[in-house]
């Protein structure tokens, strides 16, 4: 019988799970463990164990209750052995078409750190570019600068009247229906098993907080490497899919806040921003 504890599943090089070879190691992956059902109650047993494996968190309830119900749909009501290789191809095809859109995902998610880390050694080249705020501090006067200052703090002030005025329209029925919607969809689509969301939750009149924890060691170690820019691109990944409802909750001034935390500590944490 395969290890069905996720952090104990194989790893890439980027720290995320192997989902290649979780499902098709020929002596212990999870598909390994469908082939070599010798009766259907057997296969329905093991099935159902790797299903409940794959989807742990609290909130993977909708796939659990998908996938449970597939199962059950082809193999109930079937106890001829001669329908056993029918059944096991079935399943095994149901498996393959998790296991490709983790892979799918992992690709997405490892691309995004090379990408970031490619980013963060192109800034060590050109840390010696002079900064323009700092040329304008060192040579503008006092007057000068003191009005530019002025300004500044004028046009925060204008912004805060503004986006506030506007966040108070926020309809009780449009909040709670984002909230819900986020609360069901959010935990389906992070991008391994490492990530797991603790929390969604109203913050404030106008913002939906998401908790996101990365319990992988490697994958915080990396995290923690990058650059805060970097860091927000990867927090990004935790953003909820920009669907309808999401677009009508920003078109009313709603905002999604994501924090990043490892066990100990908060990683980093940001707005969602669609266009």
């Amino acid at each position: 019988m395969a290890d069905t504890n996720d952090g104990s599943w194989p790893k890439t090089s980027s720290g995320a799970t192997d989902w290649d070879t979780v499902f098709e190691d020929p002596d212990n992956g999870l598909i390994s463990v469908i082939a070599k059902a010798e009766t259907v109650d057997a296969l329905r047993q093991s099935s159902l164990i790797v299903i409940r494996a794959l989807f742990t968190r609290n909130k993977d309830s909708l796939n659990r209750i998908k996938y449970t119900t597939l199962i059950n749909i082809t193999i109930s009501g079937r106890k001829a052995s001669a329908d056993l290789g029918a059944m096991k191809a079935a399943i095994i095809r149901l498996l393959r078409q998790v296991k490709n859109e983790r892979v799918r995902r992992a690709k997405l998610y490892g691309a995004r750190i090379n990408a970031a880390a490619k980013k963060k050694r192109n800034a060590r080249k050109n840390r010696r570019a002079p900064k323009i705020h700092l040329l304008v501090h060192l040579f503008a006067s006092r007057p000068i600068r003191s009005t530019i200052l002025a300004v500044f703090l004028a046009s925060i002030i204008i912004t805060i009247v503004i986006t506030v005025g506007r966040l108070e329209r926020i309809e009780p029925v449009l909040f709670s229906q984002t909230l819900g919607s986020i609360a069901r969809s959010v935990p389906l689509d992070m991008p391994n098993a490492a990530w797991k969301v603790i929390s969604v939750t109203k913050d404030g009149n106008v913002t939906i907080s998401i908790e996101v924890i990365v319990s992988d060691a490697r994958q915080v170690s990396k995290i923690k490497r990058e650059s805060i820019m970097d860091r927000l691109k990867i927090m990004k990944f935790a953003c909820p899919a920009a669907s309808a409802q999401i677009r009508k909750f920003g078109s009313a001034g709603g905002k999604v806040w994501v924090n990043l935390r490892s066990k100990k500590k908060l990683l980093t944490g940001g707005t969602c921003h669609y266009q």
